[in-house]
């Protein structure tokens, strides 16, 4: 048996890319004592969105240490990276679940409804309140 090189697929291979209309907005900003848009994780929704529909999302880190941006079910396609549009063609432009920094990106809610959460995946950080409790309702 021969190794080699290989290659593995994308998390978002197969996934229709998005064109150019214009999507509503949604802000989410990790912020200082280990919160989300000011808030520790208290088990409450905090984020709604509707199935069947897409959103362009800002993820901005608004503090000294590094977070790591997860959300569970939906992935979500990177267009931006610390405010700057990314070129046609950039490899950091593809479908993620995760990424650090200040992000752009592009989602849809298609096929799951229900709660889930987003969350800083550095472990500490989330255990201390970086967390949220999003849901995905139908029309």
């Amino acid at each position: 048996m021969r190794f080699g090189p290989t290659r593995t697929r994308s998390p978002g291979a197969g996934l229709i890319p998005f064109d150019d209309t214009e999507l509503p907005k949604r802000e989410i900003d990790f912020t200082r004592n280990q919160t989300i848009n000011r808030e520790a994780f208290d088990g409450e929704l905090k984020q709604t969105m509707t199935l069947g529909t897409a959103e362009a999302w800002t993820v901005g880190n608004n503090t000294q240490v590094m977070h790591v941006y997860h959300i569970h079910v939906n992935p979500f396609f990177i267009t931006h990276i610390n405010g700057e549009a990314l070129p046609e063609g950039s490899p950091l432009a593809r479908w993620q679940d995760t990424l650090g920094g200040d992000v752009g990106f592009k989602t849809r809610f298609e096929k799951f409804t229900g709660s889930f959460v987003i969350h800083c995946h550095v472990l500490p950080h989330e255990d201390n309140g970086m967390m949220q409790i999003v849901e995905v309702v139908e029309a």
